[in-house]
Parts: C-alpha cells; sequence; structure tokens
C-alpha cells in the first residue's frame, strides 16, 4: 500500500540515489537550469529528511551506490547552462556518513552518465 511520507527539502531530478543503514540517500541532479552538488537522506525511523554535506562537483545522471559503510558517486553530466553541451563525467566522490564528508577517487577509465552502479562480491561495478 502506498502512503504518503516526508517531503524532500527540494525537487531533485536525475539525482544518484542508494540506501544505506536504513536510509534512502538522494544525491546532486538538476531542476530547471541549476545542477546540485548537495544531497539528503530519509531517515525512515523518524519519517524526515536531513541534508549532508555537498559534494566536490555538482551533477545530475549520475549513479551511486554502497559499499563497507561508504557512499560511491559516479560519472554523471558536467555543470552547464546548455542542456546541448553537456558531457558525461568519469569522475568518482566517496562520501563517508561518519563524518559527512565526501572523498575524491580516482576517475573511471571511461566517461559515464545515467548508467547504473552495482556491488559484487565487494567490488563496484558500472
Amino acid at each position: 500500500e502506498w502512503s504518503l511520507r516526508e517531503s524532500m527539502s527540494k525537487e531533485h531530478v536525475l539525482p544518484a540515489s542508494c540506501v544505506l543503514d536504513g536510509k534512502l540517500y538522494v544525491i546532486g541532479g538538476c531542476y530547471h537550469q541549476s545542477v546540485w552538488n548537495d544531497g539528503e537522506y530519509y531517515d525512515t525511523q523518524k519519517d524526515e529528511w536531513a541534508t549532508i554535506a555537498s559534494m566536490k562537483k555538482g551533477r545530475e545522471g549520475g549513479t551511486a551506490a554502497a559499499l563497507n559503510g561508504m557512499i560511491y558517486l559516479v560519472g554523471g553530466y558536467e555543470t552547464t547552462r546548455n542542456p546541448f553541451a553537456r558531457h558525461s563525467l568519469a569522475d568518482v566522490e566517496r562520501y563517508d556518513p561518519s563524518t559527512n564528508s565526501w572523498t575524491t577517487m580516482s576517475n573511471m577509465n571511461n566517461r559515464r552518465s545515467s548508467c547504473i552502479l552495482a556491488v559484487s562480491c565487494g567490488k563496484l561495478i558500472v
């Protein structure tokens, strides 16, 4: 059965999302011509949203997955005001919820956007 819950602080179009420790994280995305570098998580026990630290780079169309207590965010589109001049990213950032901070990781070999990030045998697969 569907039911309404607490609303996010703002609209996120094409965000990355994943679940870690029972919390739903929604990160980045865009709205109109603004690309977000911030994120928030939904706490199902408290029925409330809380903001998290901003990423190093705003992006839309990225993807995220949780591994070993961290959230990895990969790819997406770089910030641009011209939607026809978007370029996919090879960037990877890691979020540590225990310190509420992001770390820039090594880039992927290829640029990717609107892809899927999965965890298998303790590894991230794009």
